[in-house]
């Protein structure tokens, strides 16, 4: 309950009747579990992500998942995620926004849960490896049937190498961890009738593109 607000334990010096430099330990020590908490939500997000790919009734049927096609309100879900993601990018010392230009409408048609998923996907993927800089979302409007969303970092980015091969079946690296994966992103993203990819950015970091 106390891993958002370390401040909470970290008491004056008098009020614990510590030396100083024997305090500077006990806030350094805190202010690790604190990070290596955040670390374990991010996981935590990530699983609880996987194990709804197979929960209500969305079911592999012939190598196809069964989606829903309903309105739901974007923009609102977008301001839910902000305040969520922007409390664990502060923690981290970065930057977060949301950017989402008027045009864009305030319901579209779609599946609202893979939808999430989706985004909050390379949301927890950004925040892990960034460690200076920002983390940032831009949605506009691509043409009169479909949207545009860039998800953009400040971290090392994906190496030249490894590019091609992101999306590819249980791909790994040593540092990446669990979640429902970028092969099961682009097959949601596919299934819901749209596009991902990866584009270079001129100043480093990574930049997922998704049209839907």
């Amino acid at each position: 309950a106390l891993m958002g607000r370390p401040e909470l334990l970290m008491l004056d010096e008098p009020s614990l009747g510590l030396a100083p430099k024997l305090v500077g330990e006990v806030m350094a020590a805190l202010a690790q579990l604190h990070q290596e908490g955040l670390t374990i939500l991010l996981v935590e997000q990530n699983a609880q992500a996987a194990l709804e790919i197979a929960d209500r009734g969305y079911v592999l049927e012939a190598g196809r998942l069964t989606l829903e096609t309903v309105p739901f309100a974007l923009r609102d879900m977008l301001a839910t995620m902000r305040m969520g993601y922007l409390t664990l990018a502060q923690a981290r010392g970065l930057g977060f926004g949301i950017d989402v230009e008027d045009a864009v409408p305030a319901w579209v048609i779609g599946d609202p849960v893979r939808t999430r998923q989706i985004l909050s996907n390379f949301l927890s993927n950004a925040l892990k490896f960034t460690e200076q800089g920002s983390v940032s979302v831009r949605v506009r409007r691509q043409d009169e049937r479909r949207l545009r969303i860039e998800v953009s970092d400040d971290g090392p980015g994906v190496p030249d190498g490894l590019a091609a091969h992101i999306f590819t079946p249980f791909f790994t690296t040593k540092k990446q961890g669990g979640g429902i994966g970028l092969a099961m992103v682009r097959h949601l993203v596919h299934e819901n009738g749209g596009t991902v990819r990866h584009a270079r950015r001129p100043g480093g970091g990574a930049c997922f593109v998704l049209t839907f």
